[in-house]
């Protein structure tokens, strides 16, 4: 490629030059324009600058009043046929559908947090109800073996009576010699056990015995 000579940049120079003192020429002229001075002596004045800011105050307010009843008559112009009322249908069928899903999700969380709850408190009611169950019987046994033990106190209580009442009959002579002196001629009263009285059937109750309801040995 060749290279350019001095005489292409000493013409380049000359360009440049030229059109600099163009630039210079068209300000100067600018600067002198009476109209041009006048208007940037408007400028800084101060009246005319609070001037300015009120009329471009008013221009904002009046384009934002002109946007809001743009607003309001493309409300008052609405349909569902329109653009605008097709897709804002669309827009509200989607929300529905949105809510409607996440009121669901939540009734099913509540729901199976209720049947959890319902499920710990049969649990708890079924425990309760199998301790009071084992509770009422052991009472029962309990009851049953009150009373037999009522029934063998009266039984005594009678036999104590019988036998004080056939010693008081003897009229007071000797217990040994008379019993020894019966036994040996084999005669006088003779006296029946209180097992033998009770039958072979009798099944003891006394300390150490088996409860004949229950099953549970007697303590000692």
């Amino acid at each position: 490629m060749a290279r350019a000579g001095p005489p292409d940049q000493k013409e380049e120079a000359t360009n440049l030059q030229a059109q600099v003192a163009a630039k210079r020429n068209q300000k100067s002229r600018a600067a002198a324009d009476p109209n041009i001075v006048q208007v940037r002596q408007l400028l800084l004045d101060p009246a005319v600058h609070r001037e300015f800011q009120r009329l471009q105050h008013d221009a904002e307010s009046k384009a934002q009043e002109i946007k809001q009843l743009k607003d309001e008559l493309k409300a008052v112009s609405f349909s569902q046929e329109s653009k605008a009322g097709r897709l804002l249908m669309a827009k509200c069928r989607a929300l529905q559908d949105e809510n409607e899903e996440m009121g669901k999700e939540l009734s099913e969380g509540k729901v199976h947090a209720l049947e959890r709850q319902v499920a710990l408190a049969k649990g708890y009611v079924d425990d309760m109800r199998k301790g009071y169950n084992e509770l009422e019987d052991h009472c029962a046994a309990l009851d049953e073996e009150a009373e037999d033990l009522q029934r063998q106190v009266f039984n005594l209580k009678r036999e104590v009576k019988e036998l004080e009442a056939r010693e008081s009959s003897w009229g007071g002579r000797d217990r040994g010699g008379y019993l020894g002196g019966s036994k040996a001629a084999g005669g006088g009263p003779k006296y029946t056990s209180y097992n033998n009285k009770r039958g072979p059937n009798h099944t003891d109750s006394g300390p150490g015995s088996a409860d004949r309801y229950t099953g549970r040995k007697r303590p000692r």
